[in-house]
């Protein structure tokens, strides 16, 4: 299933920490920080803790099924499976990669993205989805999330059409929030490349 379009990179799943020939990459999370901090900073840590380990295992339980063809997940976290399964039977997703580990060709940053894939039989447009599982979304940092992987990907020569989120809720239901598809989303495109380089002259300049 998985394609590996950056074989030569590495990625230490318990320090989260991405590696080209032993340098280190700022993943694209990294590189938001100075965004999400400012979102999510009076956010209590527990909350935050959770957040995170649901969001992990529902996607441990995605990729699994994308691989396996099963569905194991646990009773706490069944309902947003079942708005994953929801979102499958209505759209038909094919994959072409799932948790796609990437590294801009030139830019040098990293990230993994869920899933590249064409939906509904039309093999002529390629889809960028990232999944999520919190309460809400906050589109203004999703579209910048997307558009530092599609500008990733598409380095190493893999052409991205379109761009989507699938919100997956407790309540077994599911969003497909699709309009993220302007070929040139030229503010988001602004704002990542800045946070690339604050992220650039802060190491320059690291005391």
């Amino acid at each position: 299933m998985n394609v590996e379009i950056c074989k030569d990179l590495t990625f230490d799943d318990g320090l989260h920490v991405y590696k080209l020939h032993g340098v280190t990459l700022p993943s694209v999370t990294q590189l938001m920080k100075p965004l999400t901090d400012n979102y999510y900073g009076d956010t209590d840590y527990e909350f935050l803790k959770n957040a995170a380990t649901r969001g992990t295992t529902i996607h441990n339980s995605i990729e699994n099924y994308w691989l396996f063809n099963v569905v194991d997940i646990p009773h706490e976290y069944k309902a947003y499976m079942d708005a994953f399964l929801k979102f499958v039977e209505m759209y038909k997703p094919k994959p072409l990669a799932t948790e796609v580990r990437f590294y801009h060709k030139y830019l040098y940053y990293a990230g993994t993205a869920d899933l590249i894939c064409t939906l509904n039989g039309n093999d002529n447009e390629v889809w960028l989805i990232d999944y999520k599982a919190t309460a809400g979304i906050h589109k203004f940092l999703t579209r910048i999330q997307l558009e530092g992987y599609k500008q990733g990907i598409e380095s190493q020569g893999i052409t991205i059409h379109r761009k989507g989120i699938l919100h997956l809720t407790k309540t077994g239901k599911f969003t497909f929030d699709d309009e993220y598809d302007d070929e040139h989303d030229s503010e988001s495109l602004e704002v990542f490349s800045a946070l690339l380089t604050l992220y650039n002259y802060m190491k320059k300049n690291k005391k």
